[in-house]
């Protein structure tokens, strides 16, 4: 699904694509990461989840005009 984004975004000349993931969410850091994305911000206490609160992360990818 991920794949499909940033394709839908590079055939429309987007050049940047943002997320944000939860901080304990490895196996999706290391996706987002093997895929390009890089980490510029960490959120403290962001959201509350199951009474517990926890930090996210904002991923960015940038993609760069084809040429």
């Amino acid at each position: 699904m991920i794949e499909r984004a940033v394709a839908w975004a590079r055939a429309h000349a987007v050049t940047r694509i943002e997320l944000q993931v939860f901080a304990h969410n490895a196996a999706a850091i290391a996706l987002y990461a093997k895929m390009g994305f890089v980490v510029e911000g960490r959120r403290r206490d962001a959201f509350v989840l199951d009474g517990h609160a926890r930090d996210d992360l904002l991923m960015a990818l940038l993609l760069h005009p084809q040429g």
